[in-house]
């Protein structure tokens, strides 16, 4: 029973490397690039006026001709002002996760990407309230909340598009939803915003980045792909038609 298997399998091995070759194979080169860059949105933010304010950078390791693993960090700050107190908000943040681009290799090769990316977020974060005025019957009074430290988890999901427009120089822009996994600051202290997340009084938050970034190739990987069959015109598409040559 063992070498009627064993048999087997090797029949079906065969069969299915014949069925290959009968399609057609090829290879291509595609360098695997390894690199450092920024996201855009938190300058521009700055010099508009706009809050957070902050700066990003992203590094990447491309894994396979698919995947690149890829990590990004930064800092922002937060003021929110209204007409009876005063928010401030700073902090870091770290993601880390993975791209995975969609685009066949031959598509690709190296220097396309149409794809998702997949990050965990990590924010570590200081809030503080330096003045709250209020009144009451009895007068109009000053205070201030002091400045607590907490540490914030979200996980990231982001679709996005990235292209070689020169030499090893690439421009991307991405669409981000996040979701809040522990805000850190329990129900009633939910912060105006969470460095690397957004709002932190909602469980979901959405955004978008435009990104620059340098990648190197550090080697190239030859990748195997099938050629589709293409019929010959005039050839017979249904392979259970026969042809007699009687009456002709």
């Amino acid at each position: 029973m063992k070498r009627i298997s064993g048999y087997s399998f090797k029949v079906a091995l065969c069969l299915w490397l014949l069925s290959l070759a009968a399609a057609g194979q090829d290879t291509i080169d595609v360098p695997l690039r390894l690199g450092a860059g920024a996201a855009l949105y938190s300058p521009v933010a700055a010099v508009a006026g706009l809050y957070p304010r902050g700066a990003e950078i992203n590094g990447f390791y491309d894994f396979n001709e698919r995947i690149t693993l890829a990590a990004d960090g930064g800092f922002s700050s937060f003021i929110h002002e209204n007409y009876n107190y005063r928010y401030e908000n700073d902090g870091f943040y770290l993601r880390m996760g993975a791209d995975y681009n969609l685009l066949n290799p031959l598509l690709a090769r190296g220097r396309y990407y149409a794809g998702i990316s997949l990050r965990y977020g990590l924010s570590l974060f200081s809030q503080k309230v330096p003045s709250i005025e209020y009144e009451n019957y009895w007068g109009d009074y000053l205070t201030s909340g002091e400045s607590s430290f907490h540490a914030a988890h979200f996980l990231e999901a982001s679709p996005g598009i990235r292209a070689e427009i020169f030499n090893n120089f690439f421009i991307g822009w991405s669409v981000n939803v996040r979701l809040l996994v522990f805000s850190g600051t329990g129900k009633h202290l939910r912060a105006v915003d969470i460095p690397g997340f957004g709002n932190g009084s909602k469980p979901f938050s959405s955004g978008f980045n435009y990104y620059l970034s340098v990648r190197i190739p550090y080697r190239t990987k030859r990748v195997i792909y099938i050629k589709p069959v293409r019929e010959t015109e005039g050839e017979e598409t249904n392979p259970d038609r026969q042809t007699s040559g009687i009456g002709r």
